[in-house]
């Protein structure tokens, strides 16, 4: 490694250096209690993934690249960088927290500490970290301008593939089992497809440099794709907020539906038989309809310039920002139950839909938020984490206090719900310009 490698890998870590942090302490957590509840739930291996060098990347889009490379450093030398944050530290890093957390869990008699579970998730943890770097070499850092159908397809693959990898590491996780016999038939294939995706993924790292600096395009969203002047009938058609959300919504609804149908012929297979697999199933599907909601959610924040300047009231503009998320999640909600019910029969769930709502309702916390510091990694990743584990692992955990509860609950989310709203109404409603929806987008660069 040379000396320009290290400077390049450093500044990465000093950057980012509280994601890498909170994602250990998380881990830590997790992996001490997974062997007193046997559910290894490895959220907090998501802190120093891929997920955080995709930011990295996607901060600046096309030029991040370009402008590295005409630094004295060569794209296998970049290419090696990145494949060391994204994939190699975070494979021996999260493997501190879980040796840590055994040997708490031996020093107390942790009931499902064994030598094959702690192995199971050495190499668990390890493959699903592999899998999202993977995903990410195919991911398109630009517009496919001019692109091949071929290089089109191939576009779409890898990124369905990343938007499922995220979300299939919870599933998969807390499907892991505690003996090497209970594998099974589909539990083998799953691992090997993701072990050659993983060694896949390391011989690729020169696509994701290569990929990124040679395509026309510039790689930062444009605000011009949805504004007035270019979508004017449109606009007239449906209405200005309406449009924004059947624009974004119609994406969210397709993008739900590829999910779906991926999980029901592919992971419903791999875990047929299994209970463990048929209770999961549940929460799987409650993570998708949180993700997706969480993507056009994101988008639609990513637009609050545009949405600033709109011919509506503040108070209007509130309710329909706030009324946004529970709407589509609901949408989201019944096409899941509805794509269950034709494929298999499956009676329809009204738990699914409330954890669902519920989960959209402690997405809202991202408004306040985006409108007093930005659209900015470090608000975006807790709540949709957050709201992510309290929506579907948090029932199978605690699911008797809120049957218990459920008054208490619903009065929290209440308060919840109203706290956003007056904090959103107030910052919509100031002069001050970085306070105002003026911030900038997670592509843009800081101030200087």
């Amino acid at each position: 490694m040379t000396a320009n490698e290290r400077r390049i890998i450093s500044d990465y870590l000093t950057r980012r250096r509280w994601y890498f942090a909170a994602g250990f302490i998380i881990h830590l957590i997790l992996m001490t209690a997974c062997w007193w509840v046997g559910k290894p739930v490895m959220l907090g291996i998501y802190g120093g993934s891929a997920i955080i060098l995709a930011f990295e990347l996607q901060c600046g889009g096309h030029a991040t690249t370009r402008t590295m490379l005409s630094l004295p450093v060569t794209a296998d030398q970049l290419a090696r960088c990145w494949r060391f944050v994204g994939f190699g530290l975070p494979v021996v890093l999260f493997l501190i927290p879980l040796v840590l957390g055994a040997a708490i869990g031996a020093a107390y008699g942790a009931p499902y500490l064994t030598a094959e579970f702690f192995f199971l998730i050495v190499i668990s943890q390890t493959l699903f970290l592999g899998i999202c770097y993977f995903a990410l070499t195919g991911v398109p850092g630009q517009p496919g301008t001019g692109a091949t159908p071929w290089q089109r397809t191939q576009d779409g693959f890898f990124t369905l593939l990343w938007v499922f990898s995220i979300p299939a590491v919870m599933f998969l996780s807390l499907a892991i089992p505690r003996h090497f016999a209970d594998l099974g038939k589909g539990g083998v294939i799953a691992g090997i497809l993701l072990a050659v995706g993983s060694v896949a993924g390391w011989f690729r790292a020169d696509v994701l440099v290569r990929n990124r600096a040679a395509r026309p395009g510039s790689g930062d969203s444009k605000v011009e794709n949805i504004s007035p002047a270019r979508n004017a009938r449109e606009w007239k058609r449906f209405g200005a907020l309406p449009y924004f959300c059947l624009r974004f919504g119609s994406i969210t609804l397709l993008t739900l539906l590829a999910m779906l149908l991926v999980y029901r012929f592919v992971m419903v297979w791999l875990t047929a038989g299994s209970t463990r697999g048929n209770n999961v199933s549940h929460t799987q599907i409650v993570m998708f309809v949180i993700l997706t909601t969480f993507i056009s959610f994101s988008q639609l924040l990513g637009q609050l310039r545009v949405l600033r300047t709109l011919p509506l009231r503040t108070s209007t503009l509130t309710h329909g920002l706030l009324f946004w998320p529970f709407a589509l999640a609901m949408v989201l909600g019944l096409l899941a139950q509805a794509v269950f019910l034709l494929l298999d029969g499956a009676p329809i769930d009204w738990n699914l839909l409330g954890q669902s709502v519920f989960g959209a309702g402690l997405l809202t916390i991202l408004l306040p938020l985006t409108l007093r510091f930005g659209y900015r990694l470090w608000t975006m990743m807790p709540v949709m984490m957050f709201a992510v584990f309290m929506s579907s692992m948090a029932p199978l955990l605690c699911g008797g206090f809120v049957k218990n509860h459920w008054l208490w609950c619903l009065a929290g989310l209440a308060a919840l719900l109203l706290g956003v709203w007056w904090a959103t109404w107030r910052l919509l409603a100031t002069a001050h310009p970085w306070r105002a929806g003026a911030m900038k987008g997670l592509a843009a660069g800081r101030r200087m």
